[in-house]
């Protein structure tokens, strides 16, 4: 249940579900992993508690995921895309080679297993049409391991962005840190 609010919290207060019709698409393996099977079973939990959440479960079959983003996704207000980061750059590439209209499928994107830095996230929001800068994707931590440990809030991304302009801030907030956590 721990996850399941987690995962509202992230929808409702960060991707704005109460406010729009939303499709959640999970885009991680389903089976393989824990991360498929626990974010479909999340958003369930989401969706049961009022919310208007449709989730599809393609898991990692990119063409899947391309079909339900083309034929299906233009029926919400709000499309969220939940998988990691590498692949969902793949995916986002892909329907943007395609010309899928991104930027009309209002896309949001919850990312985890692997860490990345704030100029990836400007370019994946970029392929996909985000405007939103702190609110467009988040991350999450220790999904496989322990059912979400943390995540990213619009506050912690916007002190990474500017830990990384900042040198002297990074130091103050960070410490001696080699990366960006």
């Amino acid at each position: 249940e721990i996850g399941g609010k987690t995962h509202e919290i992230i929808y409702r207060d960060i991707f704005e579900i109460k406010k729009k019709n939303t499709l959640a698409i999970i885009c991680f393996s389903m089976g393989t992993w824990v991360a498929g099977v626990f974010t479909a079973t999340c958003s369930r939990y989401v969706a049961s508690r009022g919310y208007n959440l449709s989730v599809a479960t393609p898991g990692i079959e990119k063409e899947d995921i391309l079909t339900i983003l083309r034929d299906f996704a233009h029926n919400f207000d709000e499309v969220i895309l939940a998988g990691y980061p590498p692949f969902l750059m793949d995916v986002i590439t892909e329907a943007k080679n395609r010309k899928l209209n991104l930027k009309k499928l209002n896309l949001r994107i919850l990312f985890a297993g692997e860490n990345f830095s704030e100029k990836w996230r400007e370019i994946i929001h970029g392929y996909a049409d985000i405007d939103n800068p702190l609110m467009g994707s988040i991350s999450v931590y220790g999904t496989a391991d322990a059912a979400i440990l943390g995540h990213e809030t619009p506050l912690s991304i916007f002190l990474r962005k500017k830990a990384d302009l900042n040198k002297v801030f990074s130091q103050s907030l960070l410490g001696d840190t080699t990366f960006l956590p």
